[in-house]
């Protein structure tokens, strides 16, 4: 998929003006970059949760922690995205916004079973330029966008034995599409415009699990894991070569996606989490041979908590959740043989409401993904996410 990161350097020699959220987005063989989040609690918290015990907020990736759902919730979410890119003697930056995520969980019998449906984007692609030219007097562009995404739904059941743990088991579907257009303009009627446009289409289910456990009243361990779903890849082509659209239909995968998390609440008030998340790309899509810019993603996360007083309080920190965290990841492609590496402070608030049955949370970070004297290109980025959790009691006895 995708021209090689190389075509990009040649930028640098000519009349640059572009649009892009994240230039390694882009990168061929791969289907954007990886968005993982667990809530928008954890992002505030180094891009953590898989462990964190919460009555409020739904988890994305370990369903198995809803058993703390005591009523009927919902959590959505939206995000925004702001991108400055170095590449070469060229800086341009972008911003975005787009939604984050929907959980909704439904409390069958209390503590006990839980079914969850989950919403939540898997990746994100997000790049376009405009290049002019002027060669002998004549004038021409070249336009290309590469957009598009991929999200991951799930359904699942929850079941907790005992109070010490819980599980899931849930069926995942991830769905979605890549467009690339290319397109080669010239403002002189003797020459013909040129382009193409390639719609790349994901389909396919696939089975997830997930773990939550309490080691002792302040310990917790919570994990997930993402079987390879069986994937209907599609290549849509069409261009002036050819009358007829033409199409390419296979079957391929996503490789094994696992993640583990741990959270010790060392005082009524104070929790520290820990993540990590990996997933092997250096296969690519299977149907991708020799794919020699793909590698392993991974993410390390580590965050702090300091939870709101629940009782009266006159100090505003007692009043809302505050938390912090850093978070480092290689996020799976290669250029010029090296890794990209993404390095990210994380800041976010919890502000309670409806007597604690519900919560808005915001999430900030800021950070630096790539090196420009090693993979080329260097990224500046700032992300916020904010999501409102609320619920309801659905169902009770009738005495």
């Amino acid at each position: 998929m995708r021209r090689s990161f190389y075509t990009y350097l040649i930028l640098g020699i000519l009349f640059y003006c572009g649009h892009t959220q994240s230039i390694f987005s882009g990168l061929e063989n791969g289907i954007g970059l990886r968005q993982y989040i667990t809530t928008v609690r954890g992002m505030g918290m180094g891009g953590t949760g898989l462990a964190l015990r919460d009555s409020t907020s739904l988890n994305s990736y370990n369903m198995a922690a809803w058993r703390y759902i005591d009523n009927s919730k919902i959590n959505v979410s939206m995000k925004y995205s702001y991108v400055s890119t170095d590449l070469l003697e060229q800086k341009f930056s972008s911003s975005t916004a787009n939604f984050g995520g929907l959980q909704l969980a439904i409390p069958i019998k209390k503590n006990r079973w839980v079914l969850g449906i989950s919403f939540t984007p898997y990746s994100n692609t997000n790049f376009s330029y405009i290049l002019k030219y002027q060669n002998n007097n004549r004038n021409y562009e070249e336009n290309v966008f590469y957009e598009g995404n991929v999200a991951r739904a799930q359904v699942g059941l929850v079941w907790s034995p005992q109070h010490r743990f819980a599980f899931s088991a849930g069926l995942n579907y991830f769905f979605g599409a890549i467009k690339d257009r290319y397109y080669l303009l010239f403002n002189d009627p003797t020459i013909s415009d040129n382009f193409y446009v390639l719609d790349y289409q994901f389909r396919g289910p696939g089975l997830g699990t997930s773990a939550h456990f309490m080691i002792t009243d302040q310990i917790y361990l919570g994990g997930f894991l993402d079987l390879k779903p069986s994937i209907d890849y599609s290549l849509v082509r069409r261009s002036p070569v050819t009358l007829e659209e033409e199409k390419i239909a296979t079957n391929t995968n996503f490789p094994i996606f696992t993640g583990l998390g741990s959270g010790f609440q060392f005082h009524p008030q104070w929790i520290i989490s820990a993540d990590f998340a990996l997933q092997n790309w250096e296969k690519g899509l299977n149907y991708q041979k020799e794919a020699e810019n793909i590698e392993k993603y991974y993410q390390f996360g580590l965050g702090i908590e300091h939870s709101h007083f629940k009782g009266k309080t006159k100090l505003i920190l007692n009043k809302f959740d505050t938390r912090a965290g850093f978070s480092y990841s290689n996020i799976g492609f290669l250029v010029n043989g090296s890794s990209i590496k993404e390095y990210a402070a994380h800041l976010g608030f919890g502000i309670p409401f409806f007597q604690g049955r519900a919560r808005l949370d915001l999430a900030f970070i800021g950070g630096i993904r790539g090196d420009k004297k090693e993979t080329l290109a260097e990224e500046m980025f700032f992300k916020s996410f904010i999501s409102i959790s609320a619920g309801e009691l659905w169902f009770q006895k009738v005495r």
